[in-house]
């Protein structure tokens, strides 16, 4: 008589599959946590960005014969006409929320764009900063209102692979009319730049 044998699963077996997903569930938790919240603050300062450009394209054009700012809060900002925001009118008001855990960080608030000019309501290069935890990113207002995005940059390797690294910070030697005849090479393999010729030389 022939006997029916069933193939399965021991209860070691379960328990080691078990542990396994563990592990690996725990291993790859905090890289999409991260990658989560890197792509919302992207997002929101890549929104608070252009918000700051349409703040400064609506006073340039005169919208409702106004100046348009932006007043910041911790965790949300809101563009307004005009450049007072006790005494502004609320149905012109266009509020933004930042996404969960994220915060926002100005030196100028609110930050007012001049009717006509656009120019903002500063006297130097202003920072508006995102933050999330120890991530952050960068909006640099200047004094005519240009809005560029400025990302943080760690120090690089430059010793690791590289044959030529020139800083334009270190290493430069500027002669008596203030050009560059030498430029210190930072890589540690010692080629820095010459250039005898002095119509070449940069400045």
């Amino acid at each position: 008589m022939a006997v029916n044998k069933t193939n399965g699963f021991t209860l070691i077996e379960i328990i080691i599959v078990i542990a396994l997903i563990t592990v690996l569930a725990a291993l790859v938790a905090p890289a999409g946590i991260d990658f989560y919240h890197d792509e919302l603050i992207e997002r929101d300062t890549e929104l608070l960005k252009t918000n700051l450009e349409k703040a400064r394209d609506f006073a340039i054009s005169g919208r409702l014969d106004s100046s348009w700012s932006i007043k910041f809060e911790a965790n949300k900002y809101i563009l307004f006409k005009g450049g007072n925001f006790a005494e502004r009118n609320e149905d012109y008001d266009k509020e933004f929320t930042l996404s969960s855990g994220l915060n926002i960080t100005s030196e100028e608030d609110p930050i007012v764009f001049e009717k006509i000019s656009g120019k903002p309501s500063i006297l130097e290069e202003l920072t508006i900063g995102i933050t999330y935890q120890e991530r952050e990113r960068d909006i640099k207002v200047d004094t005519e209102g240009l809005v560029v995005r400025r990302e943080p940059v760690a120090g690089l390797p430059v010793n690791e692979g590289l044959v030529l690294h020139l800083d334009a910070t270190t290493g430069i030697t500027k002669d008596a009319n203030d050009k560059l005849p030498a430029w210190a090479d930072q890589s540690g393999e010692n080629n820095d730049a010459e250039q005898a010729t002095s119509a070449r030389q940069p400045v």
